[in-house]
């Protein structure tokens, strides 16, 4: 049991198209939420673990507490999975569920303009963020939507500050940035 006072939480889901590669990478959505409570890390992998039994996946935990001026620690999810299970969305549902309970949902991890969501992008990518170019952007119900030109292809951004979701998808209708 490792019980741990948490000021937020992440999950993250990313979807491959085959291995666990960048160059796989169909997809990332991302939750954050405010959990300010103990929270039992090992419970928590566990259920997760218990979702996943017998699909493929791959499961890493990164805790981080911070104690420079201000004080503070959380946990970010991050969940790989091959997009070509069907469960891909089911798996998302019942954690980002289990994440939403009682937890106020925070703003989306892509951020609220265009250059956050180019970052967050990067960030996903594991490119420099001066790699990532800003082809368009639109409004999109309570977000935005921004396409992406990268090193690893063509991306939309999409992001939702009700639910509080960033979502990362490969852009199939544009060539990648190398054609």
């Amino acid at each position: 049991m490792t019980e741990r006072y948490l000021n937020a939480a992440t999950l993250s889901l990313r979807g491959y198209a085959g291995h666990p590669f960048i160059e796989n990478l169909t997809g990332v959505v991302s939750l954050s939420v405010n959990v300010g409570a103990k929270v039992d890390l090992d419970q928590l992998v566990d259920e997760i673990t218990e979702i996943m039994a017998g699909r493929s996946h791959v499961l890493e935990q990164r805790y981080r507490q911070h104690a420079w001026g201000a004080a503070g620690s959380g946990v970010e999810l991050i969940l790989e999975v091959p997009t070509a299970a069907a469960s891909a969305m089911l798996v998302w549902n019942q954690v980002a569920g289990r994440f939403r309970q009682k937890r106020q949902v925070r703003p989306p991890q892509a951020g609220d303009t265009a250059k956050s969501a180019a970052a967050w992008a990067a960030t996903c990518l594991r490119v420099p963020v001066e790699s990532v170019r800003i082809v368009g952007l639109e409004p999109a119900g309570d977000g935005h939507r921004v396409l992406l030109e990268t090193p690893e292809g063509s991306f939309i951004v999409e992001t939702d500050a009700e639910s509080g979701v960033s979502r990362l998808t490969r852009n199939e209708s544009h060539g990648s940035a190398d054609s």
